[in-house]
Formats: C-alpha cells, sequence, structure tokens
C-alpha cells in the first residue's frame, strides 16, 4: 500500500490518496467549501423535505479536516476537481471486487458486499455495537473510511461515530445511489432506496491509474 498525496488548486487543501485495483482514491472525504457543501451539524438538522436546500454551514463543524464535508447529490459533481470524479456504481464495485468482497443482491436493486465494510473502516472513531459482535475496522487497504455521519431524506442527520454515506454519480428522478456503512454491520451497501436528492452525503473522489 503505497499513499500519495493531491493538493486542491482551488483551496489548497492536501488529501491523502491510495492506489486501490486500477484506480486511485481519496483516502480522505472532500472538503472543499462550495455551493451544495455542508458541515455536519450532528442531531436533528435543518428541513431538507420538499428540494428545500438548507444554508451552507462550513464552519460550525471543529472536526471537518478528519471528517470532511457533506454534499447535495445536484452539486456533488461541481465540487470534485478538475482530473478527478465523482465515483459511479462501477468505480465502487470495482473497490468491493479488488478487495475481495462477494456481491449478493437484495430488495429494491440493493447490492451487498459482503465482508467489506471491515476492510474499509478506518481503525478507530466507529461506535462499538453491544447486540452483535462486530469486528472494527482493520483498513487493510488504506481506504481509511471514518463514520462521519449525514443528512438524510427527512433532515436529520446519521449520527456520527455510527454511519458514513458516499455519493455514486448514478442517480435520476429525485433518488441517487449511495454506498453505506454503518457501525453494526461487516457489510457494505450501494443502494438507491430512500436515498432522496435532499440527502447530503460524503464524497471520495477517483480517477484510473
Amino acid at each position: 500500500m503505497i499513499n500519495t498525496y493531491f493538493t486542491d488548486p482551488r483551496d489548497g487543501e492536501t488529501y491523502r490518496t491510495v492506489k486501490i485495483g486500477n484506480r486511485i482514491w481519496f483516502a480522505e472525504n472532500l472538503r472543499h467549501k462550495c455551493e451544495g457543501a455542508q458541515a455536519y451539524i450532528g442531531g436533528y438538522g435543518y428541513l431538507c423535505l420538499h428540494g428545500e436546500i438548507p444554508p451552507y454551514n462550513w464552519d460550525c463543524d471543529p472536526e471537518f479536516k478528519k471528517y470532511g464535508l457533506c454534499y447535495y447529490w445536484k452539486f456533488a459533481e461541481k465540487a470534485v476537481p478538475e482530473g478527478w470524479r465523482l465515483p459511479d456504481n462501477d468505480d465502487w464495485r470495482d473497490l468491493f471486487s479488488t478487495i475481495g468482497a462477494r456481491c449478493e443482491l437484495g430488495e429494491h436493486g440493493a447490492e451487498t458486499y459482503v465482508g467489506a465494510a471491515h476492510a474499509l473502516k478506518s481503525k478507530d472513531g466507529w461506535e462499538e455495537y453491544e447486540r452483535y459482535h462486530i469486528r472494527k475496522g482493520e483498513d487493510s487497504f488504506g481506504f481509511t473510511a471514518y463514520p462521519a455521519g449525514c443528512m438524510e431524506e427527512f433532515g436529520f442527520c446519521g449520527a456520527r461515530g455510527q454511519h458514513t454515506r458516499f455519493w455514486s454519480s448514478v442517480g435520476r428522478n429525485r433518488w441517487a445511489y449511495r454506498v453505506w456503512i454503518n457501525y453494526y454491520e461487516d457489510d457494505v451497501f450501494l443502494e438507491r432506496f430512500w436515498n432522496d436528492f435532499s440527502c447530503a452525503n460524503s464524497i471520495r473522489c477517483v480517477k484510473d491509474c
């Protein structure tokens, strides 16, 4: 595993990157301050029903350097720096395949990648789930998925320490695909169900080697 670094010329932010398979991934969440970006605000957030976008709030999260910002889907591709792209479903599938995760198909077209969360989660930051024995993250490939939290479809935030969600570029009719990792599963989910455009999720940028 060889880490490299990319400095975003727009704002000087530097990101660790990692080669996994035939792609190079950001190993940190995007934190570029732009239209459609939202800092994690914890608890219950702004109401986002009916497509209403809350005021952009970049400075309320003292840990945004570690966890990055969340982005509304219709602004997500524009937030990505030149030379990189917002991952599509095939990019995510390639990542899961490269790390050896088996795919199981579920309801509403959801794809479950068995054991992938264990390999991609950061070694720290995730809450333990007492009901089930969930393995701690190993970060085996340097992807370092921190539990950054998210803004969900009804305006409340997925709690930091428990969830992280990443956008896919694939979306239509107010619904887009996301990658979902949570604290009570060893698996990763690629799904569109209940993922309205009014959600705000993290971004991992990717490019071909």
